[in-house]
């Protein structure tokens, strides 16, 4: 089954909203609100200094590393107009890690945080833009959208980098298409609208903050409010200040906002328990969401159905989704079906299917999933099988083809005489 994408790239799906909504409230930071207008306007002029001033164009790549910020996602949304690839950079990536994936890249520009990078404005052949210069330029006011090249669903959006299934780093190159198909499951999934906000404190440079977040929300015309960093704390006011509706997080991050909640009611034995009416929905990847973490969460959020979510980086976010409240399935330990569009099978050591209930490695193909890594990075046929991919997890399907995950897999890859210990990083 294939999932049908109304827009070509994920600009358009802004200027959708845009159109429909202007007024309602996009973007959130600190004392800062942007309704879509005002963002979209941002982003239009972000767009002409690339491309009119700066001369960039459709496959040009550049590295975003401002981490958290509005700038972050105007840029963003830029570059998905003008069909410049986008390489989300970790704001804690060090210097010997990060000069290799410079010099793999080879990026026209470099867009760095200069409190704690300031290496990246070395790289001799990019316009080297620290966020703090960025933010004392005159854009131009206007973009000419005459002239610009078309940019289509197949086409690359973000090279994201991953330690994908042997442990060296890995350019997933995510193409338009797969983001639509991951937000558009996403919403549908969870039945999330317009009326929904969140708050976007994970990194998002990783694939759970810029997909299943901040492309998600502006997808569906809902607001987000983005946090520089993540503190449980700081998230739990929101959610309470300003009826939050949907999170998604991994198990450490929930885990976290349980301990604040407790430490504040014993610090403050006299004031009545928050039950967070708000709260109608969580979202929990990265990581298997054990009985006792959802028995927690039931009780410090009684309001909020549980779904438990797999997926990679090369599944552009969601593999599978837990469309139910899990809290109330005799499946408590899957982590849901297969989202429309995609497939799962289960082999043995041998690439042989395996029957149901049969535990063995987890492949994967279908519209959210990446086609190839960047410039064939290593191993790249140990991870691609005439159209399936390799997660590198272990698991098995039910009867019902729920997905249940068992372990990272531990097997050995044999390369031209070297050993690789296959690993993957979720969600």
């Amino acid at each position: 089954m294939t999932v049908a994408v109304t827009y070509q790239n994920l600009y358009q799906s802004l200027c959708y909203r845009t159109r429909h909504t202007p007024n309602a409230l996009a973007l959130v930071y600190e004392q800062r609100r942007y309704s879509f207008s005002v963002f979209h306007q941002r982003v239009i002029q972000v767009m002409a200094q690339l491309s009119t001033v700066w001369k960039l164009n459709k496959g040009d790549r550049i590295i975003l590393g401002w981490g958290n910020t509005p700038a972050f996602c105007e840029l963003f949304y830029a570059a998905m107009g003008l069909g410049i690839v986008v390489v989300p950079f970790s704001t804690k990536l060090k210097q010997d890690e990060g000069r290799s994936l410079l010099d793999h890249i080879a990026p026209r520009a470099v867009f760095y945080d200069s409190d704690g990078q300031n290496w990246l404005a070395q790289c001799a052949t990019a316009r080297c833009v620290s966020l703090g210069e960025w933010q004392d330029i005159k854009l131009p006011e206007t973009y000419p959208a005459a002239g610009k090249a078309p940019v289509y669903a197949q086409d690359t959006a973000v090279i994201m980098f991953t330690s994908g299934t042997t442990g060296l780093p890995k350019g997933a190159m995510i193409t338009h298409g797969n983001l639509l198909c991951a937000v558009d499951a996403y919403a549908n999934a969870l039945h999330l609208t317009a009326r929904d906000s969140t708050v976007l404190a994970v990194p998002i440079y990783h694939i759970t903050g810029l997909s299943a977040l901040l492309a998600l929300f502006m997808h569906l015309g809902a607001t987000i409010y983005l946090h520089k960093r993540f503190n449980a704390d700081a998230v739990v006011t929101a959610i309470r200040q300003h009826n939050i509706t949907f999170l998604h997080g991994s198990p450490t991050v929930f885990i976290l906002l349980c301990q604040a909640i407790k430490n504040s009611a014993l610090n403050n034995p006299d004031v009545p328990p928050e039950s967070y009416p708000s709260l109608r929905s969580i979202a929990c990847g990265a990581g298997h969401l054990n009985q006792g973490l959802i028995k927690e969460l039931t009780e410090i959020f009684p309001h909020s159905d549980i779904h438990p979510v797999y997926g990679l980086t090369e599944t552009s976010s969601p593999a599978t989704i837990f469309r139910d409240d899990i809290r109330h399935s005799d499946k408590i330990n899957s982590s849901g079906r297969a989202i429309p569009g995609v497939e799962i099978v289960i082999r043995d050591d041998r690439r042989h299917d395996l029957l149901v209930g049969q535990i063995g490695h987890i492949w994967l193909r279908g519209d959210v999933v990446i086609k190839q890594y960047w410039q064939g990075d290593a191993n790249q046929n140990e991870s691609f099988d005439q159209g399936w991919f390799y997660s590198g997890d272990l698991g098995y399907l039910d009867e019902d083809g729920y997905l249940f995950i068992k372990d990272r897999s531990k097997d050995m890859i044999n390369r031209g005489g070297e050993k690789y210990i296959l690993l993957s990083w979720k969600i």
